[in-house]
């Protein structure tokens, strides 16, 4: 029936600017709609940005820390191993009363000096030798100095895998490389 009034009328030309009126007031609907969903995105990519970023500022890893740690770990975590190695070296190097190497390279450069003094051509084993008992006392004093360093101490260990294994749980909640989450928390406050 209104198609009947509208021919009747004459009224094409106000029906056609209407209908465009209508299809623009439509299209600024839909360009609104979507206005509000990007600014509802944005909003919620803005409090996720911040929740990521309080989560990394409180855990707080800093460049390297992770290879400390994880290097502090297998230390501490061999303590007991690393305690009884030094000291069977020790032993073996030098604090052994019956055989130990320095003795042995002691005895040879002894033979060796009697040889030399025989023939010039074990000049250069009986130098060889004193470099090597260089060697063995720069080693002896090198273990000693860090056997005496070793800790045993099972609260540092409980507080470095747990720190360790934050760290791990962040990387894998972040997909990226545990090594990475110090770039990462920065490049997560550049966003921001």
């Amino acid at each position: 029936q209104l198609q009947l009034l509208d021919t009747f009328c004459h009224n094409q030309s106000l029906l056609q600017q209407l209908n465009h009126q209508f299809h623009l007031w439509k299209q600024q609907q839909q360009k609104l709609a979507d206005f509000r969903q990007q600014c509802a995105e944005n909003e919620a990519k803005k409090q996720l940005l911040h929740y990521q970023i309080e989560e990394l500022n409180e855990f707080a890893l800093k460049p390297g820390e992770f290879e400390e740690l994880d290097s502090t770990q297998k230390r501490l975590a061999n303590s007991e191993l690393l305690s009884r190695g030094s000291q069977s070296v020790l032993q073996l190097l030098s604090e052994n009363e019956t055989a130990n190497i320095e003795n042995l390279l002691n005895k040879t450069v002894s033979y060796l000096d009697e040889l030399v003094e025989a023939d010039e051509q074990f000049k250069e084993a009986q130098q060889l030798i004193q470099q090597t008992q260089i060697y063995v006392q720069e080693a002896f004093s090198e273990v000693q100095h860090l056997a005496y360093r070793i800790e045993d101490d099972p609260a540092l260990l409980a507080n470095t895998e747990m720190r360790l294994k934050q760290a791990l749980q962040l990387a894998q909640k972040h997909r990226i490389n545990v090594s990475e989450l110090p770039v990462y928390h920065q490049q997560l406050k550049r966003e921001y």
